[in-house]
C-alpha cells in the first residue's frame, strides 16, 4: 500500500486524502506533500445508539478537510484527488461524492469505477455544514 501511495505522491499534480480508522495504521507519513490523513471512524446505519461517537469525525476535521481541498481547487490545474480509506465505501464516498458536488471533481469516471459506494450520511453532512459555513464567512 506505501508504494503505492508513494507511486501517487510522484505526481507532483495528486493530492492524497487517508481515512484510518482510530485503531488503524497510519499508512503515510503525517507530514507527508499534498497530502491530508484523518482518523476517525465509520457508522454503520444501524450503529447510531451503540456508536462511540468520540470516534466519529469532528467539525475541526471536517474544517481541515475542506480547507485542504479548497486549497487544491484554487490551484486550478491538471490536479487530481486520491481518496483513500480502509473499506473504500462509506467514508471515502461521502468525502469523493462532496469533492464531485462542491468542486465537481471525479465525475462520470467516479460513478463508473465505484458502483457500490454509500457514502457515509454523517461525514457528508459535516463536510456540507463545514463547506456551508466556510463561504457564509467570505461572503
Amino acid at each position: 500500500m506505501q508504494d503505492e501511495w508513494r507511486r501517487h505522491l510522484a505526481d507532483p499534480h495528486t493530492y492524497l486524502v487517508s481515512v484510518i480508522d482510530t485503531k488503524g495504521t497510519v499508512i503515510l507519513p503525517l507530514d507527508a506533500p499534498r497530502s491530508i490523513t484523518l482518523r476517525f471512524d465509520d457508522i454503520a446505519a444501524g450503529e447510531r445508539r451503540s456508536f462511540d461517537w468520540e470516534q466519529a469525525m469532528t467539525q475541526e476535521q471536517a474544517a481541515m478537510l475542506v480547507d485542504f481541498l479548497d486549497e487544491i481547487h484554487e490551484k486550478r490545474g491538471n490536479q487530481q484527488v486520491v481518496v483513500h480509506c480502509t473499506a473504500g465505501v462509506s467514508r471515502s464516498g461521502a468525502i469523493a461524492t462532496f469533492c464531485l458536488e462542491r468542486y465537481r471533481l471525479f465525475g462520470v469516471r467516479f460513478r463508473v469505477e465505484n458502483p457500490n459506494i454509500d457514502p457515509n450520511k454523517y461525514v457528508l453532512r459535516l463536510l456540507r455544514e463545514q463547506a456551508a459555513r466556510k463561504d457564509v464567512r467570505v461572503a
